[in-house]
């Protein structure tokens, strides 16, 4: 059995300002240890590292569109915001590839040390408009509670401003993450994601698959549908600022 596994849950979203707005859907997530990703695509029919197949994983896709392997991506980020000591085992919380094509509105690196204690985690934001921007979370225990100002333009309907709250479980039978926006003392935004443990074998990964074939291409509809209702509904637009400095274009974008 692998360290890697498949989560399938369900998110959350709600917008508690005007106009107010509720949703839910369900997702599934691979959580990949970035050490078994060789051996995860020779065990998994339909599983491929940076080669085409039903599911995959590409390096391209994630801490920039270089093809050097994330992990040395990652590990070269953390550096550069002072991180040190040897970085230990690596687990990635994220969309995979189907049929070659992914997005991934956040995912989630937990950075342990060589003991194996979890010492951070990572939130990697992409936005539709082909930016990508990360957060650096401190680790304290099994769950992260932390905070971080909003640097990162994500939705035309909320501007760049406030903070996030983000309280995250560290993966085991269940994976639970809420991400609250707060401005001007209160709330304004959240998303909760609660997931079940799955084994990661062939048959599970085609089965989620065949479950839900079209996963990204959902996520990106409804994404703008509710931006579509949020319009309609006269919220407040804000156009898109100059990202910051510390984001980056993605592979599409």
């Amino acid at each position: 059995m692998t360290a890697s596994a498949l989560y399938l849950g369900r998110v959350r979203h709600r917008r508690a300002s005007e106009p107010v707005r509720e949703f839910a859907y369900p997702v599934w997530h691979a959580l990949l240890d970035l050490d078994e990703l060789p051996e995860l695509d020779r065990r998994l029919r339909w599983f491929s590292h940076n080669r085409l197949n039903l599911t995959g994983f590409d390096d391209r896709d994630h801490m920039g569109p270089e093809v050097s392997p994330v992990r040395s991506k990652l590990a070269q980020w953390l550096a550069g915001r002072g991180v040190a000591g040897e970085l230990g085992a690596v687990s990635l919380l994220t969309h995979l590839r189907v049929a070659g094509g992914v997005f991934n509105p956040v995912s989630f690196y937990f950075c342990r040390d060589r003991e194996g204690a979890l010492r951070h985690v990572v939130a990697e934001v992409n936005n539709t408009f082909g930016d990508t921007c990360c957060y650096l979370l401190e680790a304290e225990g099994a769950t992260v509670r932390a905070e971080a100002g909003k640097v990162f333009h994500v939705s035309p309907f909320q501007p760049v401003a406030g903070a996030y709250r983000f309280t995250i479980s560290e993966p085991g039978d269940r994976f639970t993450a809420r991400i609250d926006l707060l401005r001007d003392g209160r709330r304004v935004l959240d998303a909760n994601l609660t997931s079940e443990r799955r084994e990661l074998t062939s048959g599970g990964l085609l089965r989620t698959v065949l479950r839900h074939p079209h996963h990204g291409l959902r996520t990106l509809a409804l994404i703008h549908y509710q931006a579509l209702r949020l319009w309609l509904g006269r919220a407040p637009f804000f156009p898109r600022p100059e990202p910051p400095a510390e984001a980056w274009r993605t592979r599409h974008g």
